[in-house]
């Protein structure tokens, strides 16, 4: 076959695969909806995940039975000590970004980590390290290839009203190339992997019980 053609045939399927993955995490206007109805709720209620407010670096690593500072440490050697970016998805008001950002920079110096925490609920004027912004939208806030790790503990993507794939979808896309998502969740499905392993060929998945780990390629 002409290299021509193969170059055209390989542009053309590399176009497909975009689209599905586009379609995978795209919000329709009900999806809108929901995602504004559940701010809503949020806001009035004053609802958060059991518990989320409460929980330092200590429980978050019990829950995701890992040291982050190992972690933050495999991933700077891993990108050659470049400044880590992270993202607390749902953190609301937990400390572990907090405890986590002041235990890496006493090894390894300032700006040598960035963790920015997601919330649902608006809490006054945003700040660059807290966004207002369901994990649905995700890509949309942040853009694609952002982050080296994206941590969520039973949060965000846990009480999405739209649908985890899409959910699961924006977390793949704002990682890096080389980078993990840590994510708890009783509420993602093992078809739900299994759709998200067909559309992303890029990422390898392993999952124990409600643990998932996606590493991206």
């Amino acid at each position: 076959m002409p290299t021509a053609r193969k170059a055209r045939m390989k542009r053309k399927q590399t176009q497909k695969a975009w689209k599905k993955r586009q379609k995978l995490r795209q919000l329709f206007e009900l999806d809108r909806k929901k995602i504004k109805c559940a701010q809503i709720f949020c806001e009035n209620k004053k609802w958060i995940a059991p518990s989320a407010d409460n929980r330092n670096l200590a429980t978050v690593e019990s829950i995701h039975r890992i040291k982050f500072f190992t972690l933050i440490r495999a991933l700077r050697k891993r990108f050659k000590n470049r400044r880590i970016e992270v993202l607390d998805e749902g953190a609301e008001n937990s400390s572990f970004a907090r405890k986590l950002q002041k235990k890496v920079e006493k090894e390894f110096g300032p700006n040598s980590i960035r963790v920015i925490r997601t919330d649902i609920r608006k809490r006054g004027v945003p700040t660059s390290n807290l966004v207002n912004t369901p994990s649905e939208r995700l890509v949309e806030t942040f853009g694609k290839n952002r982050f080296h790790l994206v941590v969520s503990s039973f949060t965000g993507l846990n009480y999405t009203k739209v649908n985890s794939v899409k959910a699961l979808a924006n977390a793949i896309e704002v990682l890096r190339s080389g980078g993990e998502a840590r994510i708890c969740s009783n509420v993602i499905k093992d078809s739900d992997i299994k759709t998200i392993e067909k559309n992303f060929r890029n990422v390898y998945i392993v999952r124990n019980e409600f643990r998932i780990v996606i590493f991206k390629r």
